[in-house]
C-alpha cells in the first residue's frame, strides 16, 4: 500500500554514476511505494526533466559533468524551481554543507550514504509538503475563476491515495490527468472527489498548447457521477449468482443472463455507455437552451445554472459580468437560507430568493430536481421584475437534468 499522504508526489534522483542511480531509484521505489521517480544523469539533463515534469523534491550529486549538483541548485532558483533538495557527495566538508544551505538545499548527505536514513529524509520532506484547501475555495470554483482569469498553472488535486492533475493555459483547460486516465474522464473524476486538497503550480512548457477540454461539460459529467454515487448501484457481476443463470461474452463484455428465456437482469455498464453519451448531449443542449432562454429576458445581463451544494456551475452567459464568481458565491445564499429553515422547523421549499442592489435585481429559483438553482441577475432600469419571475419560472418548468 502507498505511505498515506505521499500518493501523487514525485522525486527527481540526479547522479552521473548509473549503479548509483539505479540503487537510489530502487530503494525509493520499493519503500516509497505510490511516489513517481525521475532520473538524471547531470544539472542539465535534470533542468530538462523539471522543465517537463512535475517534481516536488531533488536529490543530487555534487560532483557531475556538464552541470555539477551546486550549479544545478543556483539554476533552479534562477528559474523559479523552489524545490526542496537533497544534496548526496562523497567528498564532503563543512565548507561545502555551509554553501549548500546557503542555497536553500535542505540537507547533505554523505557517500557511501545510509539508504534508511535516505528513504526517512525523503518521507518525511515529502509528508511536510502542504496540501492546501486554498482558503475553502472548491476546485469546480477555482477552475472558474482561472478561466475568467485567464491564468497559465498546473492544478494539483489531492484525494487520498488519490492524485490527478488539470493542465490551464490562457484560460483554457487542456488537459487533465488521473492515474492511468487523461482528458475529460480524468477531469470529470478528479471534479467529482469530495473536498480535495488543491496546489497550484506553474505551467511546464512541454505541455502548453493541447487541445481545449470543457469545464461545463466536465462539471455535468461529474455532478451526475457524484448523483450516482449517492444511490445503490448494480454491480456489474454479482457476488453470487443462481444455479439457473449462466455467463456468456459479448462483443461488449460480460452478460449475465438467464438459461431460461427473459430479461437479463445484470448487464455490464459498457452496454449502455451509448445511451449515457445521448443522454448527456441532451442534457447539455437543454441547458445551454435554458440560459438562452434565460438571456432573453427584457433586461437581463447574466444567467446561470448553479448546483448549491458544489458551486459548480453547470452553464451560463453573461454581458461583461462576472457570472462565475456570483453564482459560486450565492451558492452560499442557498445553503445559509436552507440552514434557517430546517432550524427554525418551516417544512415546505423556496420559490425563489430574490436581492436588490442600487442598480440590479439578483433572483435565485431552487429548482425542483436536485440541488440547482438558476441564477439570474437584471439591470434595474431595463427589466421589469414581475415579468422576469413569470419567466425564468417558464424555464424551469422546459429544464430537464
Amino acid at each position: 500500500m502507498p505511505d498515506t499522504g505521499l500518493s501523487g508526489r514525485s522525486v527527481l534522483v540526479v547522479d552521473d554514476e548509473d549503479v548509483f542511480l539505479r540503487s537510489v531509484v530502487e530503494g525509493l521505489a520499493t519503500e516509497l511505494p505510490g511516489v513517481e521517480l525521475f532520473t538524471a544523469h547531470d544539472g542539465r539533463e535534470a533542468l530538462g526533466v523539471l522543465e517537463q515534469h512535475l517534481v516536488d523534491l531533488v536529490v543530487t550529486d555534487v560532483n557531475m559533468p556538464e552541470m555539477d549538483g551546486m550549479v544545478l541548485v543556483a539554476e533552479m532558483i534562477s528559474r523559479g524551481f523552489h524545490l526542496p533538495v537533497i544534496m548526496v557527495t562523497a567528498f564532503g566538508n563543512r565548507s561545502l554543507e555551509v554553501d549548500a544551505r546557503r542555497n536553500g538545499v535542505l540537507s547533505v548527505v554523505d557517500k557511501p550514504i545510509d539508504y534508511p536514513q535516505l528513504v526517512e529524509l525523503c518521507r518525511s520532506t515529502l509528508r511536510s509538503l502542504g496540501r492546501g484547501s486554498l482558503g475553502g475555495v472548491t476546485l469546480a470554483g477555482l477552475l472558474q475563476l482561472l478561466e475568467m482569469e485567464r491564468r497559465s498553472c498546473t492544478v494539483r488535486a489531492f484525494c487520498g491515495d488519490h492524485s490527478g492533475r488539470v493542465l490551464i493555459d490562457h484560460g483554457r483547460i487542456i488537459g487533465s490527468i488521473q492515474g492511468e486516465d487523461a482528458g475529460m474522464s480524468a477531469l470529470t473524476r478528479i471534479l467529482s472527489w469530495p473536498e480535495p486538497a488543491i496546489e497550484i503550480g506553474p505551467l511546464r512548457r512541454s505541455e502548453r498548447g493541447g487541445s481545449p477540454i470543457s469545464l461545463q461539460a466536465a462539471l455535468l459529467d461529474a455532478a451526475r457521477l457524484e448523483d450516482e454515487r449517492g444511490r445503490p448501484r448494480a454491480s456489474a457481476v454479482p457476488e453470487f449468482v443462481p444455479d439457473d443463470f449462466s455467463f456468456e461474452e459479448s462483443g461488449s463484455g460480460l452478460l449475465v443472463l438467464p438459461t431460461d428465456e427473459g430479461e437479463p437482469t445484470i448487464r455490464e455498464e459498457h452496454a449502455t455507455h451509448r445511451e449515457t453519451n445521448t443522454e448527456r448531449q441532451r442534457s447539455m443542449a437543454n441547458i445551454e437552451q435554458s440560459i438562452n432562454a434565460a438571456m432573453g429576458i427584457q433586461g437581463c445581463i447574466a444567467a446561470a445554472l448553479v448546483d448549491y451544494e458544489s458551486g459548480m456551475c453547470l452553464g451560463s452567459k453573461a454581458n461583461g459580468f462576472p457570472i462565475e464568481v456570483a453564482a459560486a458565491g450565492n451558492t452560499e445564499v442557498i445553503r445559509s437560507k436552507f440552514r434557517v429553515m430546517e432550524e427554525l422547523g418551516l417544512e415546505g421549499g423556496i420559490t425563489d430568493i430574490l436581492i436588490t442592489l442600487d442598480t440590479q435585481y439578483h433572483l435565485l429559483l431552487p429548482l425542483r430536481q436536485g440541488s440547482l438553482f438558476l441564477y439570474l441577475a437584471i439591470d434595474r432600469k431595463a427589466g421589469n421584475l414581475a415579468m422576469a419571475r413569470h419567466k425564468l419560472m417558464a424555464v424551469e418548468k422546459a429544464l430537464v437534468i
